[in-house]
């Protein structure tokens, strides 16, 4: 006869001690900042590889490129960063955040906000059309000043703005194939030699004088 038979049961005990330990995210990469209207600065990144356990992003300001503070929690970006002074220059850098903490910072990024944002378009003749806002209020006027890029020239002023005008065209004379740049510089006041933001307007995608064939 056989005997008794025994049953053996096995088991066993894992606590959240044996489990992998939590880590904050890898950082977050291409980041930048541009000028939009408002004044804003809008900051921008990319996300760490897909997979990544972050549960937020952290974007951090100096005004000093020294101290920084945190400015607000994101869940995507971009962020606007509406804040901001006419004439100072401001640093930002980024972390991504889970449970597990902070990952390291972004490279720094920085823009100085101008007295005047300019905008400009490029329309039909072919004439670059200006626009700007301007935060200043005391100047006499504006020199408009442009610059051939595809020569590496400097600024040079190509006309004058009355104190209280807002839009500015040129019509040239262009080079066939090349981009050019423009600028607006404050004239008297106490703002006066204060430069707005850059801008070099395209057409289509190109040189502006790339198409003078086509608008001949």
């Amino acid at each position: 006869m056989l005997g008794p038979h025994l049953a053996v049961l096995e088991w066993w005990y894992t606590s959240d001690a044996d489990a992998p330990e939590a880590a904050p995210p890898n950082p977050p990469t291409g980041a930048a900042v541009v000028l939009v209207a408002g004044p804003t600065a809008r900051v921008s990144w990319t996300a760490p590889v897909a997979g990544e356990n972050v549960d937020t992003y952290a974007i951090f300001r100096s005004a000093d490129g020294a101290a920084y503070s945190e400015l607000s929690t994101d869940l995507s970006s971009p962020y606007n960063d509406a804040a901001v002074s006419m004439g100072s220059t401001y640093a930002y850098k980024v972390v991504a955040r889970n449970d597990a903490g902070d990952s390291d910072p972004t490279a720094i990024v920085s823009l100085t906000i101008p007295t005047i944002i300019l905008t400009g378009t490029v329309s039909a003749g072919p004439q670059v059309d200006l626009v700007w806002v301007d935060y200043i209020g005391d100047e006499t006027n504006f020199s408009i000043e442009r610059r051939d890029v595809t020569d590496a020239g400097a600024f040079a002023e190509i006309d004058t703005a009355a104190a209280d005008a807002t839009t500015y065209a040129d019509a040239g004379p262009f080079t066939a194939k090349h981009r050019y740049a423009y600028r607006l510089a404050v004239v008297g006041g106490a703002s006066d030699g204060e430069v707005s933001n850059t801008v070099a307007p395209l057409f289509g995608g190109t040189s502006i004088t790339r198409r003078l064939r086509r608008w001949r």
